[in-house]
């Protein structure tokens, strides 16, 4: 389980914004830890896996309905404004 300060365990938004960076050519904020063998990121807190593209989701927007799609058809990728529910766009 990821560590804050004084051995306080981070919360789920803490460990997200720990593993991205920006690309200042594209704006993907590209996905810094591990990833899955098509290249999507992916997070383990509490022993819960996650999907970073969708956590990202999840977090800045709500809960998506459907698959979690790219306007930047980049799979590292997590930035919010790159995302939509396909459900939604169908």
């Amino acid at each position: 389980m990821p560590k804050g300060r004084k051995g306080k365990s981070k919360s789920l938004w803490e460990c997200f914004e720990a593993f991205h960076k920006l690309d200042k050519k594209t704006g993907c904020w590209l996905w810094t830890g591990n990833l899955d063998n098509r290249g999507y990121g992916r997070l383990v807190v509490r022993g819960t896996r996650y999907a970073a593209h969708r956590l990202s989701y999840d977090l800045h927007i709500g809960t998506p309905k459907g698959y979690i799609l790219h306007s930047c058809d980049n799979p590292r990728c997590v930035n919010p404004h790159h995302l939509y529910d396909g459900a939604l766009h169908g």
